[in-house]
């Protein structure tokens, strides 16, 4: 009799009058949760037309003329009911106490969405066996896009935790949003099951929802791992169709504890090798951010796995440790000086960059100064008048050079146009008469020619 008092005051709560309410408890028989979370929509607008226009005759012999129901009611009763089936997917106990309108209209949204029906529009993932972190990331954002059959995103078929935190330990507030309470807490098993997790992983007992739901995630692993490598371990769950055990079967062998240490290794590895010494056609300071970046993403990601993670500290170091110029020293100074620099990459990555861009391509002209052979302890990295040399020089080079250096290039190269011109001249008119004297005839009347000469002098011979 209690519950069923409790009823009537959640339906009173909800716009419904005194005698609507008992009509509902008494004669239409919802007279507990279970009940109310039965019902749907349609269900609801039916009710609602009976106790409007019941039909028939009342006690005293004339024609039942019903109560009045509020569009209002109606709708609240309805949104009752969706909170009522929202509690048990996300694995927390409902009472009648807690169906307010405050809690229920909280739905209303969530409630809207879901009636849309929604396919996805991603393509299926692509599998990056480099990258096994990016790719099971890239998977359950992927089935995060389909509901399953009880309005929950896929997505929860593949989660770590079979079972979800209890109740009292796992509040709706540790959640940014409706969507990631679902996923985390969405039931598995069916009520009461116990057991260790291994046999539950493998024989459950699982709720009805789940063992459709995970015949649908299946079908669309099966598209994205059927083509490649791995296919070997994730058909394991080919004969009952289970998309967990297909995906928890992958994501063991490929980041299993192992696997994750080999990649934060090769991740640090990485960090501890890639080193800048100035700026390069094909590598500068951007790229070498980049694939500090990189690498801290990956990191990143290992630690839902097991990693430990790289702290702030850790990445300013890697990064200070792999600069191998000079010109940067008095950046490195900066920050190994400053707690708040030693402790924010980003921070760091953004002086470099500020001190890079005001050099105004000095970092270019230590490299040239290195080649063309000058003193490495001019700190400008410049050659001075004195050096420049009537010699070739790169496009880097060249533009090193100051002014007054590349006049007084200029007028090395005239110099030497210059001579090399008059030396030409002379050497051609030397040649010339030369010729001209050999040609005169000698004493017997016979032209020395250069060609007669030649033959006489093979004829002899």
């Amino acid at each position: 009799m209690a519950g069923v008092v409790a009823i009537r005051a959640m339906f009173e709560r909800m716009g419904f009058s005194v005698a609507a309410a008992s009509l509902l408890t008494d004669e239409q028989g919802i007279d507990s949760l279970m009940e109310v979370r039965n019902m749907e929509d349609a269900n609801i607008e039916n009710l609602c037309k009976v106790l409007r226009r019941p039909g028939g005759q009342n006690t005293s012999g004339n024609p039942d003329p019903g109560v009045k129901v509020s569009v209002r009611a109606e709708e609240n009763l309805k949104l009752a009911a969706y909170y009522c089936r929202h509690q048990v997917r996300v694995s927390r106990v409902t009472s009648t106490a807690s169906i307010t309108l405050s809690n229920v209209r909280r739905l209303s949204k969530q409630r809207d969405l879901e009636k849309v029906k929604f396919t996805g529009t991603r393509e299926p993932p692509t599998v990056n066996s480099k990258d096994w972190p990016r790719t099971m990331e890239a998977i359950e954002e992927y089935l995060q896009q389909f509901r399953g059959t009880s309005g929950v995103p896929l997505s929860y078929v593949i989660r770590r935790r079979i079972q979800p935190a209890p109740d009292a330990d796992d509040p709706p507030a540790n959640y940014p949003t409706l969507e990631h309470e679902m996923v985390a807490r969405a039931p598995i098993l069916a009520p009461g099951a116990t057991g260790d997790v291994s046999t539950l992983e493998s024989n459950g007992p699982f709720t009805q929802s789940f063992i459709t739901d995970r015949s649908e995630v299946w079908a669309k692993l099966a598209v994205i791992f059927g083509s490649v490598e791995c296919w070997t371990y994730a058909k394991i769950g080919r004969r009952t169709r289970d998309g967990r055990l297909c995906f928890r079967a992958v994501y063991d062998h490929y980041l299993g504890p192992n696997n994750i240490d080999h990649m934060a290794s090769r991740a640090e590895r990485k960090l501890r090798d890639s080193t800048y010494h100035g700026e390069r056609r094909n590598w500068n300071f951007e790229k070498y951010v980049t694939t500090h970046k990189e690498q801290h993403h990956v990191l990143l990601s290992l630690e839902t796995h097991g990693y430990k993670g790289v702290d702030e500290r850790s990445k300013v170091r890697y990064l200070n440790d792999g600069i191998k110029t000079s010109r940067l020293d008095t950046v490195k100074a900066t920050i190994l000086s400053s707690s708040e620099y030693r402790s924010n990459f980003d921070k760091c990555v953004n002086l470099y960059k500020d001190f890079i861009e005001q050099s105004n391509g000095q970092l270019e002209s230590n490299v040239s100064a290195v080649k063309t052979g000058t003193s490495n302890s001019r700190p400008s990295g410049t050659v001075s008048t004195s050096e420049v040399t009537d010699r070739y020089y790169t496009v880097k080079e060249y533009r090193t050079l100051s002014p007054e250096q590349k006049q007084k290039l200029h007028e090395l190269r005239k110099k030497r146009k210059s001579a090399s011109g008059t030396s030409r001249v002379a050497s051609v008119e030397a040649n010339q008469k030369n010729t001209e004297k050999q040609s005169e005839p000698d004493k017997e009347g016979n032209r020395n020619h250069p060609a007669l000469t030649r033959q006489k002098k093979r004829a002899k011979s």
